[in-house]
């Protein structure tokens, strides 16, 4: 099964990085900006597994984001097609 691969690189890959940021937390070491490292500072008591499992959950919320967008955007042009040539002449300015 598809998930329990998932969840095993998650276990292999992403829980140990986890860890080792928590480990390093006030440590003095330069904090990182990422995804891991902001989830880690919104979630204070969290462990390096749930730590983790949020960042998978970011992963696949976001997987759709771009396709979802476009499809949005191209449905409302056709339902407005009187938007189309200003944002030509905008484009090509």
């Amino acid at each position: 099964m598809k998930l329990s691969r998932v969840t095993q690189n998650v276990n292999k890959y992403l829980v140990p990085l986890a860890a080792q940021r928590l480990g390093n937390k006030g440590a003095g070491e330069q904090e990182l900006k990422d995804t891991l490292q902001w989830i880690i500072d919104s979630c204070k008591k969290a462990t390096a597994q749930e730590v983790a499992q949020q960042t998978l959950a970011y992963i696949f919320a976001s997987a759709y984001q771009m396709s979802m967008l476009i499809t949005f955007v191209l449905y409302n042009l056709c339902k407005h097609p009187e938007y189309l040539q200003p944002l030509r002449a905008e484009i090509l300015r």
